[in-house]
């Protein structure tokens, strides 16, 4: 039965998100993605529902595949487009997965070309790494892994032995709630531009892009912290917490999220990630979860993932990054 492709409207959400979590579960993905939650990611800053998304419907209306761009511009480091997707479950190796990639392929390069930098360019797709069947579709587009990343676990046991504001080093610091009277304190969105410079494929955050990342599905201000140099009231790391109930039961457990977690360079070697982390575990357990997740570039230079196992966390699942570098088809 062919199929046709269209931008995603409003009353798809309830539709598409079921064939999203049909994809996500039929790849051992226990992620239960929300309609709103949904609505947000297509509908943001990064992507808009009209111009940057299909789903692919046959001859009955029936939505049968999906695919969005992100597009993140920059000025500085590198621009990445990264391309999202995927196929219902009955409707695989019926050439739906090729015709929504090319088109997706071909869109995140017009939005890379929007850009008048001359800073490298790159498309981008995560991906599980047992997800054999999106490995070869986007190999076969040209794709190739260039970075992983853990999505680490811990349950939530044994918190007394991990570190506090007492173990850090060096001049006082205090850690702090997150400002819920002023939660989009520019301050914060200024420390995690800056503490992430040196990760691989990070550009700084928009003040747009932070109220999104802040207040959007699944945030957590209220177990999210900050650590301030007691001497000049400086904010100098944060932790950036989240939490998916619908996630649970798929899961067999309660889990809530490390988002974000970044500390100024100068103040790395200090313990601050490790007493943030120290805080706010025992915050997520007061608050009724009993596992925390975080995910982390395998090749991270902060030694972030030696940090979070020394912390008791271990690997759950583990994700690739597969790029086509856009810059190259430009000077070619």
């Amino acid at each position: 039965m062919p199929t046709s492709l269209r931008p995603i409207r409003a009353d798809d959400l309830p539709e598409l998100v079921a064939v999203v979590n049909r994809r996500y579960q039929a790849a051992g993905i226990r992620i239960n993605m929300q309609a709103d939650e949904l609505g947000e990611e297509i509908d943001s800053s990064l992507t808009n529902r009209g111009r940057d998304t299909r789903v692919a419907v046959d001859e009955s209306g029936r939505i049968v595949g999906y695919t969005w761009t992100i597009h993140l511009p920059s000025d500085v480091s590198e621009e990445r487009c990264y391309v999202e997707g995927g196929v219902d479950t009955d409707r695989r190796g019926l050439g739906i997965g090729h015709q929504l990639l090319t088109w997706s392929l071909a869109h995140a390069r017009e939005r890379l070309d929007t850009s008048s930098n001359s800073i490298p360019r790159y498309v981008r797709i995560d991906h599980h790494v047992d997800d054999e069947a999106t490995r070869e579709l986007v190999a076969s587009f040209g794709f190739t892994p260039v970075r992983w990343f853990d999505d680490l676990v811990r349950p939530l046991t044994d918190l007394d032995d991990l570190p506090t504001a007492d173990s850090i080093g060096g001049s006082p610091v205090t850690i702090e709630p997150w400002p819920l009277d002023d939660p989009l304190d520019d301050e914060i969105r200024i420390v995690k531009n800056t503490s992430f410079t040196d990760h691989w494929g990070s550009t700084p955050t928009s003040v747009e892009g932070w109220t999104e990342m802040t207040t959007g599905f699944g945030s957590r201000l209220d177990l999210s912290l900050i650590a301030r140099d007691t001497a000049s009231g400086r904010i100098v790391a944060f932790l950036l917490s989240k939490r998916y109930p619908a996630d649970d039961e798929l899961l067999g457990y309660s889990q809530a999220w490390v988002d974000k977690l970044g500390t100024l360079p100068e103040w790395r070697g200090r313990g601050l990630a490790s007493a943030l982390i120290g805080e706010a575990l025992r915050q997520y357990a007061a608050d009724g979860s009993t596992h925390a997740a975080i995910g982390v570039d395998a090749d991270n230079p902060s030694g972030a993932s030696r940090l979070y196992r020394a912390l008791g966390f271990t690997t759950h699942t583990q994700i690739v990054t597969s790029q086509i570098d856009h810059s190259a088809r430009l000077t070619s």
